[in-house]
């Protein structure tokens, strides 16, 4: 999800829950394409009629049962990463029945640049997103 080009400004309370009150409408976004994820991800390991076609569109590494790692990254206003952290904690703690069904320990939640400098690590490729502010 990239953030950065929004025609209104992001605050915190726009992606980070309060202890009070619902939950904002970006964080039930990732929310949601978590869940999409993990729900894909088991439909693939019980080999169900449905998940052969989409076994058929992925990556051969994707396809071999591994032990996974889930990564969010977001291309947030350089303002709202200090955020992340807390994020990371109320993504975790809202998913953690869902993501341990797929034998996902916790999610990373990462700035899409820092993703970028950790690819090589990762063995995945990145292509670092223009700030429009620099451009």
């Amino acid at each position: 999800m990239n953030t950065r080009n929004l025609a209104q400004a992001l605050y915190r309370d726009d992606l980070v829950p309060s202890i009070k009150g619902d939950a904002p409408y970006r964080f039930l976004q990732l929310v949601d394409k978590v869940t999409d994820s993990v729900l894909m991800l088991l439909a693939l390991r019980a080999n169900t009629r449905r998940s052969q076609a989409l076994r058929d569109g992925l990556p051969d590494f994707a396809k071999s049962r591994i032990r996974l790692r889930m990564i969010i990254a977001l291309g947030l206003p350089a303002n709202l990463n200090i955020h992340l952290g807390a994020l990371r904690h109320t993504v975790n703690s809202r998913l953690k029945g869902r993501i341990a069904l797929a034998d996902i320990d916790a999610i990373s939640v990462l700035d899409y640049d820092r993703l970028c400098e950790k690819a090589p690590l990762l063995g995945i490729d990145c292509e670092p997103i223009a700030d429009p502010c620099n451009a």
